[in-house]
């Protein structure tokens, strides 16, 4: 106990002499047993120092989630000592962060300061706490089964860290795995595509949901039946239609698959096939059903008798060949009518001239077989109505031209074509039956040859008339001739081929409608496809002309008013221009040697050391020059005195350089 007073003494003499320390936490320490004791113990006597140390220092946390921190004795000799569980923990802002026995836990965003103390001394540490982040995700409903066609809307929900949930339907991503079974929209509308099963999936950032998705084959959605709500008279039958639309939008008739039933069987009864026998005076619901879907329409049944068939149209007229639909209308007692053409039964008197068809889907339906007139009749329970039709040939009424009002480049032409109508309405292509003309033949001519009927060659800027007549019924329409237009380029030359470094000029030669060419080489646009092995032109005064670049092909192409040409440039390697031989005029002293250096320059600008492959000369036979190995251009100068200078030349191929050689007498 006197040693333990002691280091008190002593401490205390330091926290009241020394300060605090560095990191602001206050020094301190406890002469109760414990771990603090412990430390100090173990720390070996009067002068240690105990630190309070966190772990970490620094604390951030999403809402909803909590981390441990750890509170550490650390003594400046001996062992540390961990005092979680004794010290006491506190927070500056609960509402953001709490703390308890080490174990901080984040509310909502914001910052608390964790105050820690443990055999008197104090530490803290700063706390972020953070929005809630998401823990997982969820999809509803699972595991869907849909019909094919059918659509289901799909929530993502999201479970955060804070225990909140959030429909997260319309941020996450949707993914399916097999889009031939189904889809699904960036909203999570799902929509069945083909039998079978896939993968649906959600995902926010690296958070991700799945579920299984069952596609099964289109089922019923409805059925409709047609005609619908009909009015019959007593004892007659109608067929109503019984079609299903399916879920995936389809349609399909089911009449023959389908259930029926007549609400009021002593009104009208209907069969398996969906036909309908009207019995008595009132009304009855047919009902219709397939795989568990219903649809139903009422009938009514009328009273009323038939009284008189009216056939129609009456007294009719139609030209031999063609066919006319004649429509039986019934009168009944009651001032009712009722379309009765697919019940009666049709007769024509004369089917030489006209017969009529009773056969499912074309009765009434006269077809033409020769020129006069046919009684054509109707007959339903012993009641009758007839029409007389009148076959004739059919007359010309009148010619259209097409096409209508064109406008033609000069130099072009137009084919046009002459369309009949006649007095049944039909219509017939007189093009090589009418005869064509030209109100003015010096804008355009139109042709009559075989072949070519209604033909039009332009001429002249300016409008025509272009007419076509044929039994003194005429048709007409204004032709305008306009401007010739450009057709092609020319670019030549077609195939040339310069030096790297040289020009090429290149003309644009346009041809157009009328035949007529014109130079563009100015007014045309110039581009190469390949800049690196050929440029061309566009400045004024040098248009089209090309420059090589390097070795190589590019394509050299004119443009005016969207039509071009173009030619193939080729960029051979670059020739030798010039030959310069240096020292330029030197002097040499008989007996001795001049070494002369020949330079080329080249088409595209470069220079190359010609000495040792030039061929070297000398105009005056006492000066030699060298064409050896090893020693080309060296010039020597005899013993003779009787030559004042000389040129010396150096010759590669076409081009020769020279200089000239004095010399100099002692």
């Amino acid at each position: 106990m006197p040693l333990l007073r002691g280091i008190g003494l002593f401490l205390l003499f330091l926290i009241t002499g020394a300060g605090c320390h560095d990191n602001d936490e206050l020094v301190s320490t406890h002469s109760n047993a414990g771990a603090a004791g412990q430390a100090a113990g173990e720390a070996g006597g009067p002068g240690t120092v105990v630190s309070l140390e966190l772990t970490p220092r620094e604390l951030s946390l999403a809402a909803g989630t909590s981390s441990d921190v750890q509170a550490t004795l650390v003594p400046s000799v001996g062992t540390t000592a961990d005092v979680t569980s004794e010290a006491t923990w506190t927070s500056s802002a609960p509402g953001v962060a709490t703390v308890e026995g080490g174990t901080v836990s984040g509310h909502k965003r914001g910052t608390a300061k964790i105050t820690v103390t443990a055999s008197r001394l104090v530490a803290t540490l700063t706390v972020t706490v953070t929005e809630a982040t998401l823990l997982r995700l969820s999809i509803t409903p699972p595991s869907p089964i849909l019909a094919r066609g059918m659509q289901e809307q799909l929530t993502a929900t999201g479970v955060f860290t804070d225990n909140t949930t959030q429909d997260l339907t319309k941020q996450v991503t949707w993914s399916a795995a097999t889009k031939t079974v189904a889809r699904v929209g960036a909203a999570g509308l799902l929509t069945a595509v083909s039998v079978g099963s896939t993968d649906v999936s959600a995902r926010l950032g690296t958070t991700s949901a799945t579920t299984l998705v069952t596609v099964s084959a289109a089922v019923v959605d409805s059925i409709a039946l047609t005609p619908p709500d009909p009015s019959l008279p007593k004892g007659m039958t109608r067929v109503l239609i019984a079609t299903a639309t399916l879920s995936d939008g389809t349609t399909e008739a089911v009449s023959t698959q389908a259930q029926w039933t007549s609400s009021d069987e002593a009104v009208a009864t209907v069969d398996s096939s969906g036909v309908v026998t009207t019995i008595a005076v009132g009304k009855t619901t047919i009902s219709v059903s397939v795989a568990g879907v219903t649809g139903s329409t009422s009938v009514t049944v009328v009273g009323a008798s038939l009284v008189s068939i009216g056939v129609t149209p009456a007294a009719s007229t139609v030209v031999k060949g063609l066919t006319k639909q004649l429509t039986a209308m019934g009168s009944y007692s009651d001032s009712t009518l009722l379309d009765l053409t697919s019940q009666v039964t049709w007769a024509s008197n004369d089917n030489s001239i006209a017969s009529i068809s009773n056969a499912t889907g074309s009765r009434g339906l006269a077809a033409t077989t020769g020129v006069g007139s046919a009684s054509i009749s109707a007959t339903l329970s012993g009641v009758s109505g007839s029409t007389t039709l009148t076959v004739s040939a059919a007359t010309l009424v009148s010619i259209s031209v097409t096409p209508a009002a064109p406008s033609v480049a000069k130099g072009l032409t137009r084919q046009f074509t002459a369309t009949g109508t006649y007095s049944d309405e039909s219509t017939q292509n007189l093009t090589t039956a009418a005869t064509w003309a030209s109100s003015d033949t010096t804008k355009a001519t139109v042709s009559n040859a075989a072949g070519s009927e209604g033909l039009a060659s332009t001429a002249a800027l300016g409008s025509t008339s272009i007419s076509a007549t044929l039994s003194s019924i005429t048709g007409a329409t204004v032709l305008t001739v306009s401007a010739a237009t450009l057709v092609s380029i020319a670019v030549t030359p077609a195939v040339p081929s310069v030096a790297k470094g040289l020009t090429q000029q290149f003309m644009a030669v346009g041809s157009y409608t009328d035949a007529s060419t014109q130079d563009l080489t100015t007014t045309a646009t110039w581009a190469s496809n390949d800049s690196t092995k050929a440029t061309i032109s566009n400045a004024v005064g040098s248009q089209g002309l090309a420059t090589g670049a390097d070795l190589g092909s590019a394509s050299i192409s004119a443009t005016f008013t969207g039509v071009s040409g173009s030619a193939t440039l080729t960029v051979s390697a670059a020739t030798l221009v010039s030959i310069a031989v240096t020292p330029a005029n030197s002097w040499v002293f008989p007996a001795q040697t001049r070494q002369f250096t020949a330079i080329g320059t080249y088409t595209d600008g470069s220079t190359q050391a010609l000495t040792a492959t030039a061929t070297w000369a000398s105009s005056k036979t006492e000066v030699t020059i060298s064409n050896a190995l090893g020693s080309k251009g060296l010039a020597t100068a005899d013993n003779s005195y009787f030559w004042s200078s000389t040129q010396i030349s150096a010759t590669v191929g076409a081009q020769v350089g020279s200089t000239t050689l004095f010399l100099i007498l002692d």
